[in-house]
């Protein structure tokens, strides 16, 4: 049975129609990425460069950031990272200015927090909130907050305050943001 299918599938018609159907799927599957990429090049032309990283920009230091806009993004934040890039940070986002704590729980390295209100003002900062001896334990975890209700929350590497001489009441930028995301500084 099987020699019976050989011998049909030789026939030049056959053949001929095989290596058709061939050249014509591979000729829309090249199509289909060629458009991919025309798209991909207008929308850098245009200026609508995708997957930019969000910047915070705080008078002349700028920092790329990961978005926490969700309680579980908020909830693991850097906690279990070895280390943060020079110039990086988390930024947390809240709905409206409230009154949030921050503890260091699986934290391995000390921060900077700037608390940010929905006026784009930093209206507090913690300086060098160190991180615990033992990471994986809750106790004896200090807990920080700001002294008036806060919108943004930006976690930087401990030191970066002093290095650029970020001071409250300074206004806060936001660049690269998605769009129609909750974030607008």
């Amino acid at each position: 049975m099987g020699c019976m299918f050989i011998e049909k599938f030789t026939n030049s018609k056959y053949i001929s129609l095989v290596v058709v159907l061939l050249l014509m799927i591979i000729a829309i599957g090249c199509e289909s990425n060629v458009n991919g990429i025309d798209e991909i090049k207008d929308k850098h032309i245009s200026g609508n460069v995708i997957n930019q990283t969000p910047q915070v920009k705080i008078g002349d230091a700028i920092f790329e950031v990961e978005l926490a806009i969700n309680p579980p993004e908020r909830a693991k934040g850097l906690s279990g990272r070895n280390i943060l890039d020079k110039n990086n940070g988390m930024l947390f986002v809240f709905s409206e200015d409230s009154a949030t704590q921050f503890w260091m729980y699986g934290m391995k390295f000390s921060l900077d927090i700037v608390w940010i209100s929905n006026s784009c003002k930093i209206i507090d900062i913690t300086y060098n909130a160190e991180h615990p001896e033992n990471p994986n334990s809750s106790e004896g975890l200090v807990l920080y907050s700001s002294k008036l209700p806060a919108t943004y929350t930006l976690e930087i590497n401990a030191g970066e305050i002093d290095l650029y001489n970020i001071n409250i009441g300074e206004l806060v930028e936001f660049l690269n943001f998605p769009k129609g995301n909750r974030v607008n500084c």
